[in-house]
Order: C-alpha cells, then structure tokens, then sequence
C-alpha cells in the first residue's frame, strides 16, 4: 500500500470526500485541533494550497466601523 493509498484511507476513515465547488478535486473536511474544519486532499495538504479558486472562499475582513 503506498503512502497515497494510506492517506486515503484514513481520510476515508474521518469524513466523506466531496468535490471542490470550484475546481471539482476530491476533498476531505477534517476538523483541525482549533475546531477549524479545513481541505484536504488525497495528498494529505491543504486545498487551499494547490486549489487555483482558492482566493474565492477566503472571508472578507470584517470592518470595525460603527
């Protein structure tokens, strides 16, 4: 079993693999020790990292104005 394979497989294990909305890779959600839920690919790296839209899902700076 390669390393991929293993990878895999325990993202299996944590979540359901989804497409991207943007650029159709599969994906994993896994929450991160913070409680943060982010990306990841088979690879075992953030989607955010490699996905070419990922500028689209980043939150925009709240304002402070009142």
């Amino acid at each position: 079993m390669t390393p991929e394979d293993k990878i895999v497989r325990l993202l299996n294990w944590l979540a359901t693999p989804r497409p991207c909305k943007q650029c159709s890779a599969q994906i994993w959600f896994v929450k991160s020790k913070h409680g943060k839920v982010m990306p990841i690919t088979e690879e075992g790296e953030n989607h955010f990292s490699d996905c070419p839209a990922a500028g689209k899902f980043r939150k925009k700076p709240r304002s402070d104005e009142q």
